[in-house]
Protein backbone atom coordinates (compact mmCIF):
# COMPACT_ATOMS: atom_id res chain seq x y z
CA UNK A 1 0.00 0.00 0.00
CA UNK A 2 2.62 2.53 1.04
CA UNK A 3 4.82 1.72 -1.93
CA UNK A 4 1.99 2.12 -4.44
CA UNK A 5 0.93 5.38 -2.79
CA UNK A 6 4.43 6.86 -3.00
CA UNK A 7 4.74 5.62 -6.59
CA UNK A 8 1.46 7.29 -7.53
CA UNK A 9 2.63 10.49 -5.85
CA UNK A 10 5.89 10.36 -7.80
CA UNK A 11 3.97 9.91 -11.06
CA UNK A 12 1.81 12.91 -10.22
CA UNK A 13 4.94 14.97 -9.51
CA UNK A 14 6.50 13.94 -12.84
CA UNK A 15 3.40 14.88 -14.82
CA UNK A 16 3.25 18.22 -12.96
CA UNK A 17 6.88 18.90 -13.82
CA UNK A 18 6.27 18.02 -17.47
CA UNK A 19 3.34 20.42 -17.71
CA UNK A 20 5.44 23.12 -16.04
CA UNK A 21 8.25 22.51 -18.52
CA UNK A 22 5.79 22.82 -21.42
CA UNK A 23 4.48 26.10 -19.97
CA UNK A 24 8.02 27.43 -19.64
CA UNK A 25 8.85 26.46 -23.24
CA UNK A 26 5.67 28.11 -24.52
CA UNK A 27 6.47 31.16 -22.39
CA UNK A 28 9.98 31.32 -23.87
CA UNK A 29 8.55 31.30 -27.38
CA UNK A 30 6.17 34.10 -26.49
CA UNK A 31 9.02 36.20 -25.10
CA UNK A 32 9.86 37.13 -28.70
CA UNK A 33 6.56 39.02 -28.99
CA UNK A 34 5.67 42.52 -27.80
CA UNK A 35 6.57 43.75 -24.30
CA UNK A 36 2.95 44.44 -23.22
CA UNK A 37 2.00 40.84 -23.95
CA UNK A 38 5.12 39.67 -22.16
CA UNK A 39 4.20 41.56 -18.98
CA UNK A 40 0.63 40.22 -18.86
CA UNK A 41 1.90 36.72 -19.62
CA UNK A 42 4.49 36.75 -16.81
CA UNK A 43 1.78 37.74 -14.33
CA UNK A 44 -0.44 34.88 -15.51
CA UNK A 45 2.41 32.34 -15.31
CA UNK A 46 3.30 33.50 -11.79
CA UNK A 47 -0.33 33.06 -10.73
CA UNK A 48 -0.36 29.52 -12.15
CA UNK A 49 2.87 28.67 -10.32
CA UNK A 50 1.41 30.04 -7.06
CA UNK A 51 -1.54 27.65 -7.49
CA UNK A 52 0.87 24.70 -7.27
Amino acid sequence: MVFSRSRRFRLRLVTRLKTLKLKVLRFGKNMNKTRERRLSRTCRVDDEIDLF
